[in-house]
């Protein structure tokens, strides 16, 4: 996963690439476990059948919702700005927790452990540059607002203490 702060694009693209191939080998495995268990597609091990239903209610649902995002989000151009950080470790979270489902119910899950959203600055929203440099900004308009709405406060009040000094003197003068 990243090392950079400074993520490119294409390096952007690379650790969407980690997460889908992590998906296309979890997927392949879980396939291939649900179409040559004994009795499919309604086997009589209970072992087995629970492994079915996560397939076809959670997984399924899963991976053509991934595919989906993966696709929209497949090139260097949909990558210039990381703003679907949060929905990619959403995704990669979940791939995590159907496998982790798979073993409890008995799977030997043999494809690569998916990498892990912690270790990217971009999966990381507490050092994700973008946001950090948006708040920022913001903070230096807020602050230049509040000096300006200050200097502006200073200066009805020194305006406003020249006119009563003028108005004092000019009323002293004309007695």
């Amino acid at each position: 996963m990243g090392a950079s702060i400074w993520q490119t694009p294409g390096g952007i693209q690379a650790e969407l690439n980690q997460i889908n191939d992590a998906f296309i080998a979890f997927s392949h495995e879980i396939f291939e476990r649900v179409t040559n268990a004994p009795g499919y597609p309604n086997p009589t091990d209970a072992t087995e059948r629970g492994i079915m239903i996560l397939h076809d209610r959670v997984w399924s649902p899963l991976i053509r919702a991934w595919q989906a995002f993966y696709a929209d989000n497949k090139g260097w151009t949909d990558n210039f700005w990381w703003n679907h950080a949060p929905e990619a470790e959403s995704y990669l979270r979940q791939l995590v927790e159907v496998r982790e489902s798979a073993k409890r119910l008995g799977m030997n899950v043999q494809s690569p452990t998916p990498p892990n959203p912690g270790r990217s600055i971009l999966f990381d929203p507490e050092k994700n540059v973008f946001d950090e440099s948006y708040r920022g900004a913001k903070r230096v308009v807020e602050d230049t607002f509040d000096l300006a709405k200050v200097a502006l406060y200073a200066a009805l009040g020194v305006g406003g203490l020249a006119v009563v000094i003028a108005v004092s003197n000019r009323t002293k003068g004309g007695r």
